[in-house]
């Protein structure tokens, strides 16, 4: 993998992890800190209503060997974690009470039952305790399986697949929103998000590029830039997104009609890199990931660019900063600012134990804890 190559998949595949205990601090006093510029609300630091710190600390019971985790996502009563670096059991599933690892799924290949790489899944891919979707990205294809099978068959075969259509096979992120329909982003020249009828393989419409960058993009640059993580609200009919490029949080409802945009009014500096590149080691990464409850939307900000990540990979992590938490209503208003001693990867919500459960790769000896953090609201 070159170096141009490299950035681009570090940049998407950086993932998010959780905390616990707090302590309170003091914010700004909210509305009065947001500007609202024809429907655009930009924010500061000073907009959440409160500040909270917050402790991370450890699970200590989990009792798998796990490689290099990317990505955790959290239903009812399971959580489930896409480990990297591995050629087998990509796929790992725990019960939530207790952390106790029950199996695994997905060994690499493009055989029945099998994965090949990158496998991306969203916040969301739970859509009841008995199934999870995951996109296949190798094979360009959207799956859902049934959770006992994946767990219980030696090639289990999906219940469902959809192979994406050609003009849209780049995309990052998919994940459905009902029987007949999908929505994915990332990877296309001609707008942000994308909603299609999987009856029609028909687009039904797409997004505009929001921020527009004033720097020129090349080719496929725009699709790149602009990806993100996407995760549907099904009780609300609502899409919340945001991007790793920029610190902005969206809100569409299920016909991709923008209801809310919250940015921070500080225009982060987006570095290009060459006409074959799309980023530096200057790159700064903003949301690194998003998990939704019934009443808010949590973002996990990074701050850190690409030389910082890729250093603390390689053991150095004097230059990388600790994560925060923003945490906004499903107005797209600005209500927790949740500041931890940890740097994360991945987050998830675990609406049961009221708590964000995730990962924290460089907590201690590089070991790959995972975390969590009691909801304090």
């Amino acid at each position: 993998m070159n170096y141009t190559t490299h950035r681009i998949f570090t940049g998407l595949l950086v993932s998010v992890l959780m905390i616990t205990g707090y302590g309170c601090g003091s914010g700004g006093d909210g509305a009065s800190d947001i500007k609202n510029e024809n429907g655009l609300f930009l924010i500061s630091n000073d907009s959440f209503n409160q500040t909270i710190n917050v402790e991370v600390k450890k699970i200590e019971s989990l009792d798998t060997q796990l490689s290099n985790p990317k990505f955790i996502v959290i239903s009812d009563s399971l959580m489930l974690i896409r480990d990297g670096n591995t050629d087998n059991d990509i796929f790992k599933f725990f019960r939530v009470s207790d952390f106790k690892f029950i199996g695994s799924f997905g060994d690499q290949g493009e055989g029945p039952g099998e994965v090949s790489s990158p496998a991306f899944v969203n916040q969301g891919a739970f859509k009841t305790d008995s199934t999870f979707e995951y996109l296949d990205w190798g094979r360009r294809v959207l799956l859902r399986y049934n959770i006992d099978s994946v767990l219980h068959s030696e090639r289990p075969f999906p219940e469902y697949e959809y192979t994406l259509p050609s003009n849209v096979i780049m995309l990052q992120r998919a994940i459905f929103l009902n029987d007949h329909h999908l929505v994915g982003s990332g990877g296309m020249r001609e707008g942000k998000l994308v909603k299609i009828d999987t009856r029609r393989d028909s687009i039904i419409t797409r997004t505009e590029f929001t921020p527009i960058l004033k720097e020129g993009l090349g080719n496929r640059s725009a699709g790149y830039i602009y990806a993100g993580e996407i995760v549907p609200n099904e009780d609300k009919e609502r899409i919340a997104v945001t991007t790793q490029r920029f610190k902005t949080l969206e809100i569409y409802d299920y016909d991709l009609n923008l209801i809310s945009d919250s940015r921070f009014d500080e225009n982060p500096v987006t570095i290009l890199g060459d006409e074959n590149s799309i980023a530096t080691g200057e790159t700064l990464i903003q949301y690194s990931n998003i998990t939704i409850s019934d009443n808010y939307i949590f973002l996990l900000y990074s701050g850190n660019n690409y030389d910082d990540l890729e250093n603390a990979f390689y053991g150095d992590t004097s230059n990388l900063k600790e994560s925060e938490i923003h945490v906004f209503d499903w107005n797209g208003e600005p209500v927790f600012r949740v500041l931890t001693d940890s740097y994360l990867s991945a987050i998830s919500f675990d609406k049961r134990n009221n708590r964000i459960v995730g990962l924290a790769p460089y907590m201690e000896d590089y070991q790959n804890y995972i975390v969590y953090l009691d909801v304090p609201f």
